[in-house]
């Protein structure tokens, strides 16, 4: 039961991301701060989760749009830090710099975190942070590799066997510590330098293709008959002419069957309700059946058509959400900036959560 409805299967996927969360917070992260985690941890989850109304996107690309990671930067949730004290608010010889933890990225400012100030268990929103993150560690290659890696060749040497992958993981371990390593601007520009570029090589790949196609339709010569040979005039040095002899090409009969009855304008259906109507129009009627025929023929149209209008109407006017006047400014405000709106954002969320379940 609890696998097939969908509100406990959601419930165990925030549990099991909230869980790996908590796993990855400092040792030193107060535990009863856990609700503070809760905002990136639902947006998280929604970044990664795709949406039931569109599955190429996520869930909260499909209601707030494309997430820019370069306004809100996010990182490891409860990871010890330093950030940076700015000078108006510390003493002249106070430290540069305070402990404390991550919380979540600010959605309210650019490029900037909400902390926990490990000295006074407040929260600050600052745009240095240093993190000190304990799985965070550069990638290189120590003298233990190199050692492991020379046995696994001379074994496989011995062998007469090779070992592709090894080599192919040890290449890109020194192509990761040459890129990550100071002073790498010079060598990564000559790289980029080298490269041929890439239009001339499709360029020539198109042309060698348009080259060697053959004729799409070839001709068989008649047996048995004596033609004179092809004349060949060259006009240019890309355009050839070639002129043969005439002759008489027996062309197949067509295996397609002209239709007996061919449709007229004037038989649609339309035709026939509109001369129907201008018939019925020029006998004498009641004044009922005379407005009932202005109408029609004002409108003009069939009955096909107006049965398509009709639809078209009804399904616009069915599900259409509308803007909402902001009684204040007199703007009116979309859904999304309605979640944004400290005023309105609160109860617009709830709603939100209601209506989609």
């Amino acid at each position: 039961m609890h696998r097939r409805n969908a509100a406990e299967r959601a419930i165990q996927t925030f549990k099991s991301h909230f869980k790996s969360v908590l796993a990855g917070v400092s040792d030193s992260f107060p535990i009863r701060e856990w609700d503070e985690l809760l905002p990136q941890t639902i947006l998280t989850l929604n970044l990664l989760r795709q949406s039931h109304v569109a599955p190429n996107i996520s869930a909260y690309a499909y209601h707030h749009g494309s997430f820019d990671y370069n306004r809100m930067p996010l990182a490891p949730m409860g990871c010890a830090v330093q950030f940076h004290v700015k000078p108006d608010r510390r003493k002249t010889w106070g430290e540069h710099s305070m402990d404390g933890w991550y919380l979540k990225t600010s959605d309210e400012h650019y490029r900037c975190h909400i902390v926990l100030v490990k000295k006074t268990q407040a929260k600050r929103v600052t745009d240095t942070v240093f993190f000190k993150h304990k799985y965070i560690t550069q990638p290189e290659i120590k003298p233990a590799d190199v050692i492991i890696q020379a046995y696994q060749d001379l074994r496989q040497a011995l062998q007469g066997l090779k070992n592709p992958a090894d080599a192919t993981q040890m290449q890109a371990l020194e192509q990761i510590q040459e890129q990550l390593s100071p002073g790498n601007t010079m060598q990564i520009e000559q790289r980029l330098q080298r490269r041929p570029p890439r239009v001339q090589n499709i360029m020539q790949q198109l042309t060698e293709q348009v080259q060697q196609q053959p004729p799409r339709v070839q001709f068989e010569e008649p047996r048995g008959e004596s033609l004179q040979p092809a004349r060949r005039i060259v006009a240019s040095p890309q355009k050839q002419i070639v002129r043969s002899p005439p002759r008489d090409i027996v062309r197949p009969a067509s295996i397609v069957r002209q239709p007996k009855y061919v449709a007229q304008p004037e038989d649609s259906i339309a035709a026939r309700m509109k001369a129907r109507r201008a018939a019925g129009s020029a006998k004498p009627v009641n004044t009922r059946q005379a407005s009932a025929t202005k109408v029609a023929a004002a409108n003009d149209e069939s009955i096909a058509e107006r049965v398509l209008r009709r639809r078209r109407e009804v399904a616009n006017s069915i599900e259409k959400a509308f803007p909402v006047l902001d009684p204040e400014t007199g703007q009116l405000l979309e859904y999304r900036q309605l979640l944004r709106h400290p005023k309105f954002k609160d109860a617009w969320n709830i709603s939100a959560a209601n209506e989609f379940g």
